[in-house]
């Protein structure tokens, strides 16, 4: 496996995190509630649950940077710029898995129709994350990041 890389997260207002991924959570809910729109949403998309890295991403990345924007809220910072820590291989995983559900999220009526909806200032931040997580998988030798599980 490879060495864990510390990557800053993109700066933004914790209450824009924390909207981002309690929306994520809702997601994640409605398709536990519901297992045919989550084998739907996976087949089109990325596992939205049940799956090795949709677990790694729920139980240990979303919770550490929630915890780090709760805390930058609590001291009455403007701004967080989160960090986390995790392998070369699983930022390219990371990538690859939120652009594929931004993408099916982003479909016209999706979000709407499970009653999740991503405001554009956290539209903007998935982005800012993603053009971020691209730069230094670049600046690492990973040239291109392939659209794939």
């Amino acid at each position: 496996m490879d060495e864990p890389v510390s990557f800053a997260l993109p700066e933004a207002p914790p209450g824009i995190w924390l909207r981002w991924l309690r929306a994520w959570r809702r997601v994640e809910g409605r398709m536990i509630e519901f297992p045919a729109l989550e084998a739907l949403a996976s087949s089109e998309s990325a596992p939205f649950v049940r799956e090795e890295f949709a677990d790694t991403i729920s139980a240990g990345l979303i919770p550490e940077i929630m915890r780090q924007a709760e805390a930058a809220l609590r001291r009455g910072e403007r701004l967080v710029s989160p960090r986390v820590e995790l392998p070369v291989e699983h930022l390219a995983k990371l990538v690859r898995y939120v652009s594929r559900r931004a993408r099916w999220l982003a479909q016209p009526g999706v979000s709407r129709a499970i009653g999740v909806e991503f405001p554009p200032e956290v539209q903007g931040l998935r982005e800012r994350l993603l053009a971020d997580a691209v730069e230094l998988l670049r600046a690492s030798g990973q040239e291109r990041v392939e659209e794939g599980p």
